[in-house]
């Protein structure tokens, strides 16, 4: 197992820091939060160290969760213990939160997987 978490920062572009240590890349896949109504969420970008997706509840900031990452451009489900990092509300769809959430437990295999998919070039 991998244990990973937003550490380094660095300059980013518009903003005075970035606390992102993997590249991401923007992602049309489904996330399945492990909660008792297990809420289906949009996943909107995804690196090695986390995620980005937009929630219909809001997750409170330090808040540990299990998710099912249903990764369809490469067709797989991985399962991964994660820890909010942010939680924004979406200021385009009404009762929709973005939330950024950082891995605390992921197989290798899954990062392998995920650090391929992530530096393969996009099919538009």
């Amino acid at each position: 197992m991998h244990l990973h978490c937003f550490r380094n920062f660095f300059f980013g572009k518009g903003r005075p820091w970035e606390q992102r240590r993997y590249p991401r890349k923007l992602t049309n896949s489904l996330l399945a939060l492990e909660a008792p109504e297990r809420p289906i969420c949009n996943l909107v970008d995804i690196s090695e160290g986390g995620i980005q997706f937009a929630s219909p509840r809001k997750l409170e900031r330090g808040a540990f969760f299990s998710c099912l990452i249903n990764l369809i451009e490469k067709d797989v489900r991985i399962p991964v213990m994660a820890k909010v990092v942010w939680t924004r509300r979406c200021h385009k769809c009404r009762g929709i939160y973005h939330v950024g959430a950082c891995f605390l437990s992921i197989h290798d295999e899954a990062c392998a997987l995920i650090r391929d998919f992530v530096v393969a070039p996009s099919r538009d």
